[in-house]
Formats: structure tokens, sequence, C-alpha cells
């Protein structure tokens, strides 16, 4: 499908590609995680300014209980932590094809404990772990699938994808894709012959 939209920013770009992919909600979620950290200082200031006004109104009236919409910790964490997911995705998405990219690695870079970061994407539904797995084998279908590999050996794309175990390469894509790497590779061949 060829569209006529010209996307103006990268997050933009992110969700016009995730529209068109195979698993959009994963792609979204990763879009949505960048759009969050990119967002986190216009939340933050969105929040102090309401904590601003909210302070301001209980200075004229310190009797009051109104409580602003927005205002409090809640809503700064809530972009604190959003920011933060999108920060990890980030991470991920930059890093998976290394294949001695953990947790441990993902924690150190970003100055957060490893628990913090499992915990933010619980969030997600997704584990790390199983971020860069779903990473790692998007990529070795996206390249299997792509003519210009078709001459590159399928242990080279896993090892390429982040993968150091073919064996472990190949488990996994079967269990995600149900279908084995050499007859993805095949029907995207054949579909490009016909």
């Amino acid at each position: 499908m060829t569209s006529s939209i010209e996307p103006t920013t990268l997050i933009e770009a992110m969700l016009i590609e995730a529209i068109r992919s195979n698993e959009p909600t994963k792609s979204i979620e990763t879009a949505v995680g960048a759009l969050a950290a990119a967002r986190a200082p216009e939340i933050a200031q969105r929040t102090n300014a309401t904590r601003a006004l909210g302070s301001a109104h209980s200075n004229v009236n310190p009797q009051s209980n109104v409580t602003l919409p927005g205002s409090g910790d809640k809503a700064e964490d809530l972009g604190r932590k959003a920011a933060r997911r999108g920060s990890i995705l980030t991470e991920i998405a930059r890093r998976f094809c290394d294949p001695k990219f953990d947790l441990t690695d993902a924690a150190r870079g970003l100055g957060l404990s490893r628990r913090y970061i499992q915990r933010l994407l619980e969030g997600t539904g997704k584990s790390f772990t199983e971020h860069v797995l779903e990473c790692r084998l998007q990529r070795a279908r996206a390249m299997l699938m792509d003519s210009r590999y078709q001459h590159t050996a399928i242990i080279d794309i896993a090892l390429a994808s982040g993968f150091s175990d073919v064996s472990h390469f190949n488990h996994m894509f079967r269990r995600r894709f149900g279908e084995t790497p050499s007859s993805v590779r095949a029907a995207a061949l054949g579909a490009l012959k016909i």
C-alpha cells in the first residue's frame, strides 16, 4: 500500500511503519514508548504548571479541598515512568543486534536497576527478554524476506539479528511464526518470481 503521507517526525514515521507492518501492536508499543520519552519534559512542565496553579488556588482559599485535574505526584510519576519505559524500549531497539546485550547492560547504560526496568516493562505485557527476542526475530524475518539477503546464509542472518546460537534461533523462530526460517525465505523468494 502506497501512502502520500510525508512523515514529519521520527515518531510519525515509526507509527506509519507500525501500521504497515505485520505486527502493528508491537510496533506501535515501540513508537508510543519513543513518543513518551520525547514528550517527558513537556509532561513534567505541564505537571509543574498545574501544581503551581493548584498551589495558587490553595493560597487564595486555604480551606479549599479542590484538586485540579492532573495535579499531584501521580501525573508526574506517570510521565516519568512513560519516559523511562520509552528510553528502555529505545535502548532495546538500538542494541538488540548485539548478542551480549542483556538486562544488566541495559540497566548499566540507562542508570536504572534491573528490577526497575522489569517493573516498568510489566506495563507492556512483555519482559525485557521478550522485547529483545521479538526485535531479533522481526529483524531476522525481515532479512529472510528481503531479496537483498537471498544469498546470505540463514546462520549469518541469525547472527546479524543478535542470536548467538542457531539452534535456539530456529526453535524461537518456528515457535513465533509457525514456520522455519528456510520456509519463510522460500515463500518470499517464490513470491518475487511470480
